[in-house]
């Protein structure tokens, strides 16, 4: 009789020792879940200023039109220096907070246009220390058949693809004309010069 007695207090203060237990812990999870509604969530603001590219010209748009579709060669192209014959352009990349930025240079050929893409050359030089220099030797148009990962669009021509590092400004100068090895087709033709850019 008396084991019997002993083994159900024993029985009773574990059952106790268990409820005071459980308060316990309903009273330690209700006390988090009120201060977790009562606070306000910290609220982190992260501004990224990246960077940006910017063309730049003198003219009245970013168009270079070849209204005397005459076949030339490379070496009388190259040369050509008359006002309607050239268009020059400036690149300007401010990096701001960026690390770097990729940029691309495009042309692209006027949709009514009769000209064959085999029979347009474009040829680009760039300034250094004031004077323009060759850095896109004389190349057939040649558009692209998907958009690139930067930007630039299906059905023109890049002619640069740079990456900078720190804020700079290019000056460029873009001539074309009408291959002597091709079929002329006597039709003048446009190239509209754009940039597209993105922040890596």
């Amino acid at each position: 009789m008396k084991n019997e007695k002993v083994d159900e207090k024993l029985s009773k203060k574990f059952i106790v020792l268990i409820c005071v237990i459980c308060l316990m812990l309903l009273c330690f999870f209700l006390v988090c879940i009120i201060v977790n509604v009562n606070t306000k969530p910290k609220e982190i603001l992260k501004e990224k200023n990246g960077g940006y590219v910017t063309l730049n010209y003198s003219s009245n748009n970013n168009v270079l039109i070849n209204n005397n579709p005459v076949p030339l060669t490379n070496d009388v192209g190259i040369k050509l220096n008359t006002e309607g014959t050239f268009f020059d352009f400036t690149v300007n990349a401010d990096l701001k907070s960026a690390k770097k930025v990729k940029y691309e240079i495009s042309v692209k050929k006027s949709n009514d246009s009769q000209v064959s893409d085999n029979d347009i050359i474009v040829y680009l030089e760039k300034e250094d220390s004031g004077m323009y220099n060759s850095f896109l030797k004389p190349t057939k148009y040649k558009p692209l058949k998907s958009d690139s990962n930067v930007g630039t669009k299906k059905g023109t021509m890049i002619l640069v693809s740079d990456v900078v590092t720190k804020s700079r400004a290019d000056n460029y100068r873009l001539r074309t004309w009408i291959s002597n090895t091709g079929s002329n087709t006597n039709s003048s033709y446009s190239l509209e010069v754009n940039v597209k850019a993105v922040v890596m």
